[in-house]
This record gives structure tokens, C-alpha cells and sequence, in this order.
């Protein structure tokens, strides 16, 4: 067979791939799943079902991820949808994650809701959905008509949003590479054969050019779908205002310019005479990997409460080698193998015997860094077997393990069987190219497969992560109707008796506009209760939705889902659910390992390096470049692990962070003086030693939650300068040793004065909780760290920064249980 006509073969082959290819891209983000929500909502003042007896004056709701100012929003709806003038939006400065509804005066009693829309500031993702409360009693408890049903959302459709994400990552990962393979592998492989490789050098000089061409088009389409979400204006206003007023525009406008920078400084680089122009080519290597760092900035890993920049390094590096073993596969394709055609067989098994095994050293390079920030994103964003089966997310990436599977299958095929093939024909001086052409197969089938990888990654990026999906579940039951088709579920929220939010989700290709769905719900031990039938509101795609008491009673419930599309007979699917007291459990992801920024950044870095010198070593022909490079690599890795250990956040308080509480979480009733009147006098002060530490200190993840809740809380009220509230964070056995004396004028006098929160810059910030541990009288001690600028009577001197001059303050705080939760019961002041 001629070299010619296998490489028409090949490309036969090929083209059949990659046939098979696109449609698998077609099928990938085609794939109905349920619509992202990535600043979802964490928790909220009333909480979803509330019955409170009087009316709030304020609607305090804390999110995942932190907001987007110019386009989150919340509005208040009543029973029947209709929203509810005079109300008003705040921020609460110094906290990037909640939104305050102030609502108006003397809501009549009934049920409201509370319609909400947020844009991400950390990936740029949008998200939309209501909770509804109730004023009075159970008896004022009423369905209410699902605010904005029946309308569109203008949410760009998750297709969409996939293909922009596929599209940008499609065309950044060859520029990105175009200079760390060309410089490390096909440079040096094309010494024996200068005269010839002219064509290659001009050929790689066009592929940086549509390279940077295809990343431009791609960040172009992903601009163009992120400016669809929002909700106002033209869409030329759109594109205008995502570029100028949100951080995904602003990151993309740094997106293109490093890619333009990149594109320039690679045509400045001396492709063939490397050595002359040195300087040029170190800034290719600088950019070309700080080109990944603005898609870092905007993936789910920015969206990290703790730890949040060790996880966009770790991204950005995957991103990095992700890009360079993808766009490597890509440059043999497009530029090296179609140059080697112009050479005789023996001269192109020669190039080929010096490329593929500095390629394959460069590919496991990657590959070790794939691995290990892969695994660290894989623990963040899924965490367990449920997380990663069950979700949208998690079977994205399952796909994405499978097509890398694909793909290392090939990779060791080049590196084990064809690279001996071509040192076996050279060796024995045999004619023919059979296993030239053989690499231009696997190479090719290589690169289809990470294009449609590509396509998953898209996926994955543009859906909520797998462990928030677990965690929202964890607060509802899921009902499937899985035996007809269409198959369907039904979410109940927070599926118990009581009221609860209904939402029906109906799988396959979207149901006519007129489509109506509707609940029948019986229990079938109580005849004499018949037979309730619910009617859902249609709130966009195929989801239904419905809120209301209609499982008031702790019972097992037949529950019928009947779906009516016109002119056809209506689908219906029924099912058991248990409907008890208390929320069921759902195995919830436990935390993963955060770690601080310098000591985290430096071990993952020196982690990274170990592996790569001990890739290189194990690849290394030479006894002595093989030890040196093995025995650094190994003290690299070795000491990266020791350091990424050492700045490892405790799992159980990393969201305690470095946050200013703000006033708004104030919301404890507060103690009044009547009750501290029945407490005064009847303690006396006490020198208590040093508490004793219990033989098994440790403490499970409850309590040191509910510790760091209390703590929080007194924080809170101590910046909302709220005496009253403070007061019931405490034990009654502090206050009645604090009051010994009796309850002072000037005391009283402050505490019947209206609270003046404190100003934004003079907020208390929680830095850490550390050394929580249990006491042998059963009490829980921890150390708490804070930072009070009004504290901070240095502040005024000149010889020092505001960096330098802010102290920390660091506080024993002693809790007791009582009342179901845990108070404060002393203060040690070291």
C-alpha cells in the first residue's frame, strides 16, 4: 500500500469519525436536563413554607454564589400572581451573597411569594425561582398561582449554553498550545530533516492564525448566549451592558485581549531559529498559560466560599493541560502529518521515531495533571456515588471519564505498539508506511474523541454541580413516574406534611404550548377524605409547578400524574409516596479539603512538578538523568504533599472565611428587660478555671456547625449594635453571673434605645474558628478569631499601612445546649 493511498484511507476513516462525531456533539448538548442554577438559594428569612402569625417587615435571602447586582432581583407576589408594589431591594454592603426585600406595612394575613432572579458574579450563570410564605394561621393557607407562569423566562436555552461553552474551550485549547508543543516536541524532532521542513514551519504559521481566529469566534458566540439571559433592552443593549456592567464581560474582555497578546507574540516568536529569539518565546509560555486563567475565573471553581483561589489555580492548570494535550493531538493532525507527506519513508520514520516519544512524555505530563486537579474538581463539585449517578453533572463527567478512557486507549497504542513498529522498520531498514499511516488513524481518532469531549465539558460547565444538586434534594423527596412514557418526576419540597412546593418535570421533546398537567391525590386507608385533585401551573419547558397544603396529613399517598395534550388521550402515572413528619434522608456529599491560597498554590505547584520530573526520569534513555530527575521529582512531590496538608482549611469551619457579618443576620428574638430582671442578682462572679478538655474532644460536623451558627449570629447582632438580641445568644448561668449586681441605669437606658447598626467599614469580621473541642463537663469550647476596625486605635498612626496596623482578636468562647441549640455560657479574654 502506498503512503498515498493510506492516508485516503485514513481520511475515509475519518471522515466516518468524525460523522459519528459531531452527531455525538449534536446528542451531548441536545441532551434535556434540568435548566442550571448556580447562585441557587442557600436559605431564607421566612423560609419556604413559613406560617408566621404576623407579618414580616423584611425578606433576607442568602445564595450560593455571590450576586450579580445589575441583574438579580427579588419581587413580592400574591396568592394570585400579581406582584406587590412598595417594596424595595438592598444589598447588604460587605455581603456579596444575600439580597434584603423590605416589604410594606401591614400585609394582610394569606399566603405570598417571593419571585427571585440572580446572575452569578462568579460564573456568570443565571438563575430563576420562587418560595412562598404564609401570613396568619394553616387556616390562611392558600394555592397560589406560580408568579410569572405561562410566560417565557428569556433564559437562553441550555443547548445553547453548552455549545457556547464547547465552542470557546474548541478554539482556545489549539492556540494555547500552538508554542509549548511546537518548542518542546516538533521543533527538535525536525532537526535531521531542515531543508525540508520549510512547508511545516509555514503550515504551523496558519494554524496560529485560525487558531486564534477560531478562539476569537468562540468567545464571540459564548458573549453572544451569556447577553440572551438578560432581560431588558435590545439585544445590542444586552451585549453592551454584559460587557460593561457585569465580571463576566469584564473577564471577557480580558479573555480576548490575551488571546490577541498571544496571537502577536507568536508572531513575533523565531519559529525555526528558537535560540534568537528567546525572550519572545518565554512570553508565549507566560501567556499562552495565562490565557486559561480567565475561563478559571468564571467556572464553578470561583464560585468557592473557601479555598476559592487554590481552586482556580487547580482549574486553571487542568484547563492548561487539557489544552496542550488536545491541541497537540491537533497540530500532529492539521500541520506535522500532512508535511511529513512531501518526505520518503525513511526520512519520515525518522522524524516520527524523535516526536512520538517526547509527545507521549509531554502527554503524561498532562495527563498527571489532569489527574490530580480532575480528581480535586471531581471531590469539589461531586463528592460521592449518588452525586455523580444521579445528576445531570455527574453523568456528564462519566461521560467525559469514558471519552478519556477512549483516548488513552489510542495514546497507548501510539506510544506502546506504533512507536516500536517505526524503531523496528528503521532498525531493519524495512520499506513501506503501513504504520505511518496506522498513527494517522489513531492520532485522528484521538482528536475526534477530544472534540466531543469538548462537547461534554460544555455540558458540565453549563449545569449547576452535582454536590448543590445532592444538597438541594436533601431538602425534598423526588417521586419518579419512570414506567410510561413520557417518563416524569415529581419534587416535593420540603416533603412533609404541611405545605409544600409540587414540581412536575416531564422528560422528552417540549409538550405543546396548550399541554396541562394535574395531581390526584388520595390516601387509601381515609375514604372519607375522597379524592384531591391539584391543577399545576406550566412554568417554562416541561416543568409544572404547584404550592400549596394539600399533603396536610402524615399518611402513605397514592399519587396520580395525568398529562393532557390536545387531541390525544391523556398519559397518566401512579405511585405510593410516604408522606411522614420529619424530611427524609439523602446522603449528602461531606466536605471536601480547601486550603489556603500561598501554602496551597506553592504545593500543588511543587506537586505538579514532582510528577512531571518523575515522568521525565521514568521516560529518560540516560542512568544518570533518569536518577536526577526521578530523585527531584520525588522530593518536589513529596514536599508538596507536606505543604498541601499543612495549608489544608479545617473541613468542618472553612465557611467561616474572612467575612464581615452583617447586621441583617440579626434575626434572634431579643431578650427583654423583664427577663433580665428575673436573672439579675441571682448569680454570682466566678474566676472558673481553665476548662478541662475531654478525653474524646472531637466534635462531629452538627455541633461545630451550630457552634459557628451562634457565633455568627452574636456577631451579627454585636455589628447591629442590638443589646436585646445579643442577650439571647447567652446561657441564662452567664447573664444571671454577668448581672450579679443588678441591671444598671445606663444599661437599661442603652437597651431601650433604637439599634443604629454600624457602618459598613466598621463591621466585625469573623476571621476563623479554630481548636473546637469538647469539654468534660460536655460544654464545647472554641477559639475565635476576629477583627473589630473600631478596635483599632492605631490605625491613626502614619509609620504603618492599614494592612499592617489591623490586629486580630482572639477570643475563648465556652457554649452549653440549651433550648435546641448552643448558646454562649462563658468568655475567656486571654
Amino acid at each position: 500500500m502506498t503512503f498515498a493511498r493510506a492516508q485516503g484511507t485514513a481520511s475515509s476513516w475519518a471522515s466516518r469519525l468524525l460523522i459519528a462525531a459531531l452527531a455525538m456533539i449534536v446528542a451531548t448538548v441536545m441532551w434535556p436536563s434540568s435548566a442550571s442554577a448556580h447562585a441557587a438559594l442557600e436559605s431564607s428569612d421566612p423560609a419556604n413554607g413559613d406560617v408566621l402569625a404576623s407579618a414580616p417587615s423584611e425578606i433576607t435571602v442568602l445564595y450560593t454564589e455571590r450576586l450579580e447586582q445589575s441583574y438579580s432581583r427579588m419581587e413580592l407576589h400574591d396568592s394570585q400572581g400579581e406582584p406587590i408594589e412598595g417594596t424595595s431591594l438592598t444589598f447588604p454592603s460587605g455581603d456579596e451573597y444575600t439580597m434584603v426585600l423590605a416589604l410594606p406595612a401591614n400585609l394582610p394575613n394569606g399566603t405570598w411569594s417571593v419571585l427571585w432572579r440572580t446572575l452569578s458574579n462568579d460564573d456568570g450563570h443565571t438563575a430563576r425561582n420562587y418560595f412562598a410564605f404564609t401570613v396568619g394561621s394553616n387556616a390562611d393557607i392558600v394555592p397560589i398561582v406560580i408568579p410569572g407562569s405561562g410566560t417565557g423566562t428569556g433564559d437562553a436555552p441550555q443547548w445553547a449554553g453548552t455549545a457556547s461553552r464547547w465552542a470557546a474551550l474548541l478554539g482556545v485549547a489549539p492556540l494555547i498550545a500552538a508554542w509549548p508543543v511546537w518548542s518542546t516536541v516538533i521543533r527538535p524532532s525536525l532537526g535531521p530533516v531542515r531543508t525540508e521542513a520549510v512547508p511545516i514551519v509555514r503550515g504551523m504559521r496558519r494554524f496560529v492564525i485560525g487558531a486564534a481566529i477560531l478562539a476569537i469566534a468562540g468567545s464571540v458566540f459564548a458573549l453572544a448566549v451569556q447577553a440572551w439571559t438578560l432581560p431588558d433592552g435590545t439585544y445590542f443593549d444586552k451585549i453592551v451592558n454584559t460587557l460593561g456592567q457585569t465580571r463576566y464581560g469584564h473577564l471577557w474582555l480580558l479573555r480576548i485581549g490575551l488571546i490577541v497578546v498571544l496571537g502577536l507574540v507568536l508572531a513575533a516568536c523565531g519559529w525555526w531559529f528558537m535560540k534568537r529569539r528567546q525572550v519572545e518565546g518565554g512570553i508565549a509560555w507566560i501567556v499562552a498559560a495565562a490565557v486559561a486563567l480567565p475561563f478559571s475565573l468564571i467556572a464553578h471553581a470561583s464560585a468557592q466560599t473557601s479555598g476559592r483561589f487554590f481552586a482556580i489555580a487547580a482549574d486553571a492548570a487542568h484547563l492548561v493541560a487539557a489544552s496542550i494535550w488536545a491541541g497537540g493531538i491537533a497540530l500532529l493532525v492539521a500541520v506535522l502529518l500532512p508535511g511529513l507527506r512531501r518526505l520518503d519513508p525513511e526520512r519520515r520514520r525518522l522524524v516520527l521515531r524523535r516526536l512520538l516519544p517526547r509527545f507521549s512524555t509531554l502527554a503524561l505530563i498532562c495527563m498527571a495533571v489532569i489527574g490530580v486537579t480532575g480528581f480535586y474538581a471531581g471531590w469539589l463539585h461531586v463528592g460521592n456515588w449518588t452525586a455523580l449517578t444521579t445528576t445531570p453533572y455527574g453523568r456528564a463527567l462519566m461521560v467525559k471519564l469514558g471519552l478519556l478512557l477512549v483516548i488513552l486507549i489510542l495514546a497507548g497504542i501510539n506510544l506502546l505498539v506504533i512507536t516500536r513498529k517505526l524503531v523496528a522498520q528503521e532498525r531493519e531498514g524495512a520499506e513501506g508506511s503501513v504504520w505511518t499511516s496506522r498513527l494517522g488513524w489513531t492520532v485522528t481518532g484521538e482528536l475526534i474523541a477530544i472534540v466531543v469531549l469538548l462537547a461534554a465539558v460544555g455540558q458540565m460547565t453549563s449545569l449547576q454541580p452535582a454536590r448543590d444538586v445532592v444538597a438541594e434534594e436533601s431538602r425534598q423527596i423526588a417521586i419518579d413516574f419512570g414506567r410510561v412514557s413520557p417518563s416524569s418526576t415529581l419534587l416535593l419540597a420540603p416533603g412533609v406534611a404541611g405545605p409544600n412546593h409540587f414540581r412536575l418535570e416531564v422528560d422528552g421533546p417540549n409538550l405543546p404550548v396548550d399541554a396541562e398537567a394535574l395531581l390526584r391525590l388520595t390516601i387509601p386507608d381515609r375514604d372519607d377524605l375522597g379524592t384531591n385533585e391539584v391543577q399545576l401551573s406550566r412554568v417554562g419547558g416541561n416543568a409544572f409547578e404547584h404550592h400549596g397544603s394539600d399533603l396536610s396529613i402524615a399518611a402513605d399517598w397514592q399519587v396520580t400524574a395525568i398529562i393532557r395534550e390536545p387531541a390525544a388521550a391523556p398519559i397518566s402515572a401512579e405511585t405510593t409516596v410516604s408522606i411522614g413528619t420529619t424530611a427524609p434522608d439523602v446522603i449528602v456529599p461531606g466536605d471536601p479539603w480547601r486550603f489556603e491560597t500561598l501554602g496551597g498554590v506553592t504545593g500543588l505547584t511543587l506537586m505538579l512538578v514532582g510528577f512531571a520530573g518523575l515522568i521525565v526520569g521514568f521516560r529518560s534513555h540516560s542512568g544518570t538523568s533518569r536518577k536526577e530527575s526521578a530523585g527531584l521529582g520525588a522530593a518536589a512531590l513529596l514536599l508538596g504533599v507536606i505543604l498541601l496538608v499543612q495549608a489544608r482549611i479545617d473541613p468542618i469551619l472553612a465557611s467561616a472565611g474572612g467575612d464581615a457579618i452583617d447586621a441583617a443576620f440579626c434575626t434572634v428574638a431579643p431578650t427583654t428587660l423583664d427577663e433580665l430582671a428575673t436573672l439579675a442578682g441571682t448569680g454570682e462572679p466566678s474566676a472558673t478555671p481553665d476548662p478541662a478538655v475531654a478525653d474524646d474532644a472531637q466534635v462531629d460536623e452538627e455541633t461545630a456547625a451550630a457552634i459557628l451558627a451562634t457565633t455568627r449570629e452574636m456577631l451579627a447582632c454585636t455589628n447591629a449594635m442590638d443589646t436585646m438580641r445579643r442577650m439571647s445568644v447567652f446561657t441564662d448561668d452567664y447573664l444571671s453571673e454577668v448581672f450579679s449586681a443588678g441591671i444598671s441605669d445606663e444599661f437599661a437606658l442603652e437597651a431601650g434605645q433604637t439599634p443604629v447598626p454600624r457602618a459598613a467599614a466598621e463591621l466585625i469580621t469573623l476571621v476563623e474558628i479554630r481548636e473546637v473541642e469538647r469539654l468534660a463537663d460536655g460544654r464545647v469550647t472554641a477559639t475565635v478569631v476576629t477583627l473589630d476596625p473600631m478596635e483599632q486605635d492605631h490605625l491613626h498612626s502614619t509609620s504603618m499601612s492599614m494592612t499592617e496596623a489591623m490586629t486580630t482578636t482572639m477570643t475563648q468562647l465556652v457554649f452549653a445546649e440549651g433550648e435546641g441549640r448552643w448558646l454562649v455560657d462563658e468568655i475567656i479574654v486571654p
